[in-house]
């Protein structure tokens, strides 16, 4: 295996990841998100350190936030205020 030459590496400089505005986002949704999206990484890349997991989750909750329709949000936080689900509602709108 050819060795990576130590020049090229002082090349790469990390670019740092603008995080979208998510003050919109219920503390909750967050704490829910980056669960899952921890669980999803660290069982997909066992082989991964954890900053590399960390740099794959900060991304793909970025991301997510990013496409993520504030209006819509907002109004069904708003309806789903007093509402119960159960499994059956859930599976349903998945």
């Amino acid at each position: 295996m050819e060795k990576l030459n130590p020049e090229l590496l002082k090349e790469i400089k990390p670019k740092k990841l603008d995080m979208v505005d998510d003050s919109f986002v219920y503390p909750e949704d967050k704490k829910e998100l980056l669960k899952q999206l921890k669980e999803l990484y660290t069982k997909k890349y066992e082989w991964a350190d954890d900053k590399l997991v960390t740099c794959m989750v900060s991304w793909h909750y970025n991301e997510t936030i990013k496409n993520l329709n504030k209006e819509i949000y907002l109004e069904e936080k708003k309806e789903n205020v007093n509402d119960e689900m159960n499994i059956e509602d859930f599976l349903k709108n998945v």
